[in-house]
């Protein structure tokens, strides 16, 4: 599927990606051609990328699904989002999964070997996660990350195999973050990464080639 506009897919039930869905930015705006398209895939059930699937979007990702979401590849020139009330696969073994400015992943189970290529993510992992597993070859902000988990024990790893971790807590210096930390009345949301809300279980931080 290629596009000049936004695609929307939408399911009931389990979407399966075989192929390529591309949105074209054709370099001139208006009502006819707009500069960047979005690509959002909406399931009811499960979103499979199977082994030669690839999303490439102009403008930003949204895979969004009430079951478990494999990713083979999501390549974005804006935001990339991933929202599952279930786990979050890879599916491409050690090639990378998502590709872009940012990320936002919301996993409700497990998130196993994910490989990134991004500056900045803000995780949200709950529900039955017990593992969260993620890797980014860059240098890499963390503007929120929250594990209030019902599971006991969690393990979440964050490594970076080239540059440094930061973690993105002065709202003076970072203005473009502030929508994050807007419910006054939650003090996980408010605080950004000083209270990550990691009552039991272990945050690990590896920085392979950075600090």
């Amino acid at each position: 599927i290629t596009s000049g506009r936004t695609i929307r897919i939408t399911a009931g039930g389990a979407i399966q990606q075989g192929g390529t869905w591309q949105t074209e930015g054709l370099g001139t705006t208006g009502p006819t051609k707009p500069a960047t398209a979005d690509i959002v895939v909406t399931s009811g059930g499960t979103i499979t990328q199977h082994t030669h699937a690839s999303t490439e979007s102009t403008g930003g990702i949204t895979y969004e699904a009430a079951g478990a979401i494999s990713l083979t590849s999501l390549v974005a020139k804006g935001a990339v989002e991933v929202n599952t009330s279930g786990g979050i696969i890879d599916a491409n073994g050690t090639a990378t999964n998502i590709s872009g400015p940012s990320v936002r992943l919301i996993s409700g189970a497990d998130i196993t070997g994910l490989d990134l290529a991004v500056d900045s993510l803000v995780g949200q992992f709950a529900g039955s996660a017990k593992t969260i597993n993620l890797r980014n070859d860059k240098t890499l902000r963390i503007d929120r990350l929250i594990a209030g988990t019902a599971a006991e024990n969690t393990q979440t790893t964050i490594a970076v195999s080239r540059g440094d971790v930061i973690f993105n807590n002065d709202l003076s210096k970072n203005p473009d973050v502030a929508h994050l930390y807007a419910k006054p009345d939650l003090a996980r949301e408010k605080t950004g990464v000083v209270n990550g809300n990691f009552s039991t279980g272990t945050l690990n931080i590896l920085a392979e080639k950075g600090r």
